[in-house]
Formats: C-alpha cells, sequence, structure tokens
C-alpha cells in the first residue's frame, strides 16, 4: 500500500519513459502513475464487461491518496451494481451541462472576452450584460433560452423611448447581438443544439438616417456672398 510520504519521495526512474510511465499499486486496483516529466496521476484499473480498463482520478497532489481511494471505492460501488464508471461519468457530465444556468455561461464568455477586445469595448459589453441581460435570464438554464426569452428582453429594452419619442434601437441591436454570440458559443460547445436567436436583429432594423438638408449647386454663390457679409459684419475693428 502507498502512504503519502512515500509518494512524496516518487521520482520518475530510469525505465521511466514518456509512453512508459512507473506504475506503483495501492490496493483494489488503485494506482498511481509517475510519468517521466514527474506528474503522479492517479489510475482506477478494473473489469468491465469482461473488459480490462481504467479511469484517470486525479492527480497528486490536487487529490490526495484519501481522496483518490473514496473515488476508487464509488467505482468500486458502480462496478458491483453493473454500471460502467466511464458511462456514469459522461452521464453526470451531461447533467451537469443541462443544468447549467445562461447567466453563469454568459459570465464565462465576458470573462473570456476580456482578454480579446480592447477595455472600452469590455466595459460596454459588460454594462449591456449586467443591466438588461443577466436579470432578464436569472434562472433560466442555457439549453432552455428561447427566441421569445431574447425577443421579451428586446422589447423591454426598446421601451426606454429618447427624447424624440424613439426606441433605443441601436441598444437593442448591440444587446441582441451581445446574446447572440454568447449562444454561438454554446452551440460550437455542442452545449446546444442550435442558437434560437439568429434571426431576431431583423425584427429590430436599423433607424433611418436624418439628414442634413443639402444646398442645391445654384444656391451655393448666394449662401458664400451670406457668409462672407456675415463675416464682415462681425469682425473686430
Amino acid at each position: 500500500m502507498l502512504s503519502d510520504s512515500k509518494i512524496r519521495k516518487l521520482k520518475p526512474s530510469e525505465k521511466c519513459t514518456p509512453s512508459r510511465p512507473d506504475k506503483y499499486s495501492d490496493q483494489y486496483g488503485l494506482q498511481l502513475l509517475v510519468r517521466s516529466t514527474g506528474t503522479k496521476t492517479w489510475i482506477s484499473a478494473y473489469r468491465f464487461d469482461n473488459k480490462q480498463t481504467r479511469m484517470t482520478l486525479g492527480t497528486y497532489p490536487i487529490m490526495s491518496l484519501s481522496e483518490a481511494r473514496q473515488a476508487n471505492t464509488e467505482i468500486k460501488a458502480l462496478l458491483a451494481d453493473g454500471i460502467d464508471p466511464k458511462n456514469k461519468k459522461r452521464q453526470d457530465k451531461l447533467a451537469n451541462i443541462h443544468a447549467q444556468k445562461f447567466n453563469d455561461y454568459a459570465l464565462e464568455w465576458l470573462a473570456e472576452r476580456q482578454r480579446n477586445v480592447k477595455p472600452r469595448t469590455y466595459q460596454q459589453d459588460y454594462n449591456r450584460m449586467h443591466k438588461d441581460v443577466l436579470p432578464h435570464f436569472e434562472g433560466i438554464a442555457l439549453k432552455d433560452v428561447s427566441f421569445e426569452d431574447c425577443r421579451s428582453m428586446a422589447d423591454e429594452i426598446e421601451k426606454r423611448v429618447n427624447k424624440d419619442g424613439e426606441p433605443p434601437r441601436e441598444v437593442t441591436r448591440r444587446t441582441i447581438d451581445l446574446v447572440a454570440n454568447v449562444l454561438r458559443r454554446a452551440k460550437r460547445e455542442r452545449i446546444i443544439d442550435q442558437n434560437p436567436i439568429d434571426d431576431l436583429k431583423a425584427l429590430y432594423p436599423k433607424a433611418k438616417s436624418q439628414h442634413m438638408k443639402h444646398v442645391d449647386i445654384h444656391e451655393l454663390p448666394a449662401l458664400l456672398q451670406a457668409i462672407e457679409a456675415i463675416m464682415v459684419m462681425i469682425k473686430p475693428v
């Protein structure tokens, strides 16, 4: 059996290679691999469906000897119930993904974005995220985000009309982009099957630009004369 004092002293032997690490056995199929880099990895070796296999548990000292033994005991309990530990691990991971909240994932995306954009851009995204996105998606699982959820968020932003009685259309569109980028990342990572709001921004087209009245070419000489006359009048004595 292994002990903490023995494990701390273990170093790669002369026979240790990248493809053949040193192997030390504890009990009940628990093994410790010492690699040529010095990394120490816990392995649970077991037989399931008449096939010998093994599962990586963690690395020492992040996973202590007692923790590795406990993890190995749990694997043996699954085997006793006829459950493949590797399938159970995949199922647990899938369950965690399904339970993941949109807001938690969005904040992960935002932290990643901070490393890739200018401070001003990040601050704008941060403000929009905390003002309009996170409050609206509170408690909603990432996999459950719908077109209707996002449209409701956009409609709430549109209610904040400006002094001319117009909705803040550019803010609406940029906030939709923010949510869409989070969902695109989730799709790339295969957490969701599709981005439910790919077409949402089309419902909020850009506001028409208000152009200043232009001067006709024939009116230009008179305009210049008027400007010159004003300049003469205001010229200091």
